[in-house]
């Protein structure tokens, strides 16, 4: 639930509202009056820069409205200020870019594209769009997880901020610094930065920023479990507010205050009052979270009807589709505890098994995520090393370049003052023992990070050592304990005059299991990788695929699959284990993923320059083009578990142990079936 000033966290019972931090430098709140306004000032306009101005302001208003049009809007105003060379136009259409990038989700992009724009800001010596930048940047570096980064560009952005006499950006910015003490859990330091962007506000001519620092602390004393102080600051903040859609966020923080003391009735009428304003402002983004609230409201008041139709309407309205995953699973849990209140078992357990579906759409995106923010943080690293080394470089080439001038200098002094070269010489000596030493220096630094982060590298792996005795002993245990309880209950029911629903729920527990238990295996398997070497051993190819085809013969049986393994297949000298790996998953994947009433699997063998060559080909399913990388990343599922059973790990396995063998592995484009090709070199 975002809006240009803050993002608020709603934890998974909306016990609590977290502010987490201000968005994006100047707030607006009637997007729809402002846009139309832009657009028929656009239409008036009749210079370049007034028209590149007219088109950044309407990227910057469609952010929360059409990102599309945000990059439409933005590119254009990029385009039109490059043609005319209008470094402040490029400066402004690159800072809206940076932030549709980072609603999206690409905050390295953002990064990327807002230094840029930090760049020209600098050589325009423009403080409004520097702080501008800055402030975005910061906000980016939090969301990666950078804090110590965010806050030293908070920092500049206020300086900066407080140069141009921007009272609203001072403002915003204290409030993001709060915001970030905040999510470090330093009440003090976060209180002592609201009251400062008070003050502030005081000052500011813009009336809709007034409420934003009593509503920032009053959720923070809500979070504190403070409500006496938190509902003072929500009135307070009340009381400045001049636009429905702020009044709308602020009671909907009162109206979490009155739900965590029980107030329920008081919290039910600033939740419908809050509703009605967001309807009569056509808030979309804020409607699903506000009535989702009433419904649990409802449900605390013990309205159960009440509470069960709103609940209702709300999984009916196509609309509320967009939101998220966590939202929808929480309705549909709210929905199950309903149930069991009324006493509907039946539909109960239908809710809580849209649940468990829902849990593992969240589990699957919640890992990507995580890769790829790992992924962000360590091109981040990786770039200050090649900005460092740069700087270096450049030291060095400045001092090369000094030292050259100095011997042209020389060489004329020589010349005229002969008696005076002894002196220069000695000179010129000392500086290239400076250089020396100063060269040496950094080498001694690099070298001492290298060996501390070898050791870190090793403290690591010992960890992951760890964790795979953990999860192959004591993770392991419970499961089979669950699985085999859940047998023993089951059969008992068969004994008994219950329903035959609850053989059904018991047969969901243990398909559960079976999947829990698979996927530590999987993961296990997957850790294991970096933390142990491979013995390698001469392997005939056809023996191994010829007893992996004698290992699989019950599935084979089943399904009545043709797999075709050619005669002439080379000896390699390399890991039976890890090799028999990557073939069983994608021969499994090839019948696993298979409607065909005569599934066939072919291996083929070529050399290349090199490199032995495998493919392993399928008449199944096949894969869209769109999901030709996708598919090796970890936990990364094409179809739900309910479809086909599986963790999402097996070709992220294949394509590591490929990779640590030196080769390539990847997934042929064809019309019909699937084709996945993989390289070992000739050793």
């Amino acid at each position: 639930m975002t809006n240009r000033h803050i993002i608020l966290n709603i934890l998974p019972q909306y016990a609590s509202i977290i502010v987490i931090s201000c968005l994006f430098s100047i707030p607006s709140f009637a997007q729809n009056d402002k846009i139309k306004e832009l657009e028929n000032i656009l239409k008036e306009s009749n210079t370049d820069t007034a028209r590149i101005n007219t088109l950044n302001a309407l990227s910057y208003e469609y952010y929360r409205v059409d990102i599309e049009k945000t990059y439409y809007y933005g590119e254009l105003a990029l385009n039109q200020s490059k043609l005319i060379n209008y470094q402040k136009g490029i400066s402004q259409a690159l800072n809206y870019l940076s932030i549709a990038y980072a609603v999206e989700g690409d905050q390295q992009k953002s990064i990327d594209i807002n230094e840029e724009s930090l760049k020209i800001a600098r050589e325009l010596n423009n403080p409004i769009l520097m702080a501008n930048a800055l402030n975005d940047i910061g906000i980016s570096y939090n969301e990666l997880g950078f804090t110590d980064k965010a806050l030293s560009y908070y920092l500049e952005s206020l300086s900066y901020s407080k140069i141009s006499d921007k009272k609203l950006l001072e403002c915003l910015t204290l409030g993001n610094i709060g915001n970030l003490y905040a999510l470090l859990n330093d009440k003090e330091k976060a209180a002592n930065y609201f009251n400062q962007s008070a003050e502030i506000a005081k000052k500011c001519n813009n009336q809709m920023v007034k409420y934003l620092p009593d509503l920032n602390l009053g959720n923070l004393y809500l979070d504190e479990g403070n409500y006496e102080l938190a509902h003072s600051h929500f009135e307070l903040s009340l009381s400045k507010a001049t636009d429905d859609l702020s009044k709308s966020e602020i009671l909907f923080s009162i109206a979490e205050s009155f739900k965590e003391q029980k107030r329920y009735k008081e919290a039910l009428k600033k939740s419908e009052t809050a509703i009605s304003l967001t309807k009569k402002i056509g808030n979309a983004e804020n409607m699903p979270y506000n009535t989702f609230l009433y419904a649990r409201l409802l449900y605390l008041d013990e309205q159960f009807d009440a509470s069960k139709q709103q609940i209702k309407s709300i999984l009916d309205d196509q609309k509320y589709r967009e939101v998220s995953l966590y939202t929808i699973r929480d309705l549909y849990e709210l929905q199950g505890n309903l149930f069991l209140k009324l006493k509907d078992f039946q539909s109960a357990a239908g809710s809580f098994k849209k649940v468990t579906a829902l849990q593992d759409s969240i589990f699957n995106t919640e890992k990507l995520s995580a890769i790829s923010g790992t992924e962000a943080k360590f091109q981040i690293k990786e770039k200050e090393k090649e900005n460092t080394l740069l700087r270096i470089q450049q030291e060095q080439s400045q001092m090369v370049l000094a030292q050259k001038n100095k011997t042209f200098w020389l060489v004329a002094i020589l010349l005229l003052l002969v008696s005076s070269i002894s002196l220069l010489l000695f000179r010129a000596f000392q500086n290239k023992q400076k250089f020396n030493s100063r060269l040496q220096q950094e080498v001694d630094s690099k070298t001492v990070a290298l060996l501390k982060s070898n050791k870190q590298l090793k403290t690591s792996n010992v960890e992951l050592e760890r964790f795979a005795y953990i999860a192959s002993h004591d993770l392991k245990e419970p499961l089979r304990n669950i699985s085999s309880f859940s047998s023993l209950v089951q059969r008992e029911l068969e004994l008994s005059e219950y329903p035959s629903s609850i053989n059904e729920y018991m047969s969901f527990i243990r398909t559960n299991t079976v999947q829990m238990h698979n996927l530590i295996e999987d993961v296990l398997e997957f850790s294991k990788l970096d933390g142990t070497q491979a013995i390698r051993e001469q392997v005939s190819i056809y023996e191994l695929l010829t007893n992996l085809k004698k290992t699989l013969q019950t599935s084979i049986e089943q399904e009545r699959v043709i797999i075709n393994i050619p005669n002439h297949l080379p000896i390699l000298l390399t890991s039976r284990v890890q090799l028999l790996t990557v073939f069983k998953n994608l021969i499994s994947n090839g019948i696993k993923y298979n409607q065909s009433k005569q599934p066939i699997i072919k291996i083929e063998y070529t050399e290349i320059p090199g490199f032995h060559k495998f493919s392993v080909i399928d008449n199944g399913l096949g894969i869209p083009r769109v999901y030709k990388k996708q598919i090796f990343e970890m936990f990364k599922r094409l179809h739900t578990r309910t479809e086909y059973q599986g963790t999402g790990l097996g070709l992220a396995i294949c394509k590591k142990i490929i990779c640590k063998m030196g080769g390539e592995i990847w997934l042929e484009e064809v019309s019909e079936g699937s084709v996945f090709s993989f390289t070992i070199p000739q050793k």
